[in-house]
């Protein structure tokens, strides 16, 4: 829905204001947009939560399965079970569309 309040934001010349915790809790959005207007970013790379960093570090580091590793974080309450896991619901990938919409 991020593009409809643009648009209607744009439509109505009213503004659209958010921060959020992203970059391991780092409120970065405002930062970027207000802070660093003088330098030209050409991307920004890093990993969306602390979930996913545990299990891609232990896939990487132990040769561990994406499922075993899944499964050791929900048992120690790091990942959510059911499909609510950020690793499975989607719930990272709505985080990332916040910064290309800052480009």
């Amino acid at each position: 829905h991020w593009h409809r309040l643009q648009a209607a934001a744009k439509e109505t010349g009213a503004g659209v204001y958010f921060e959020a915790s992203v970059c391991g809790a780092i409120p970065i959005i405002r930062a970027l947009t207000d802070s660093l207007q003088a330098n030209r970013i050409d991307s920004l790379m890093g990993i969306i939560n602390g979930t996913t960093n545990y299990i891609l570090t232990r896939m990487t580091r132990e040769g561990a399965s994406y499922e075993a590793v899944l499964a050791d974080a929900q048992r120690l309450g790091l990942a959510e079970y059911a499909g609510l896991s950020p690793a499975g619901s989607g719930r990272a990938a709505f985080a990332p569309a916040f910064h290309p919409s800052q480009a």
